[in-house]
């Protein structure tokens, strides 16, 4: 039976396509699930934005706020269930240009909850489980 090459072609396309986000290098904690205080587990738990000030969510590649959202550049171990986090933050209605660099830690562990420090000094937490 001869074998077709367009068959071939497009089974490799799909084998490259379904690779691609492989490749990509994302930042990530080794966390499951979004961690948050009680606003920030609503935001994760229904996916709707609410401006209501004191949303404290984290994720395995990001943290947010009602208002903030930073995408984690890079996750560095750190001696004692801690993360040294280098991140990009954007804020609601600025555009990319608006983009600042940011660094936190993060420490604690799944069933104790995660706290942040951020490099200015504000500290979110026990963030629990959502």
């Amino acid at each position: 039976m001869p074998i077709d090459p367009r068959g071939m072609i497009v089974t490799l396309a799909t084998m490259v396509l379904a690779a691609l986000p492989l490749c990509a290098n994302a930042a990530t904690l080794p966390i499951e699930g979004s961690y948050g205080n009680e606003l920030g587990c609503q935001l994760a738990r229904s996916g709707e934005y609410n401006p209501v000030e004191g949303v404290e969510l984290l994720t395995p590649s990001e943290i947010s706020t009602a208002v903030t959202l930073c995408s984690f550049d890079e996750v560095k171990p750190a001696p004692g269930n801690r993360y040294e986090v280098s991140m990009t933050c954007a804020s609601e209605g600025s555009g990319p240009e608006d983009n600042s660099k940011d660094k936190a830690e993060i420490s604690g562990t799944a069933t104790a909850g995660y706290a942040v420090r951020f490099a200015d000094g504000t500290t979110w937490g026990p963030l629990k489980k959502c």
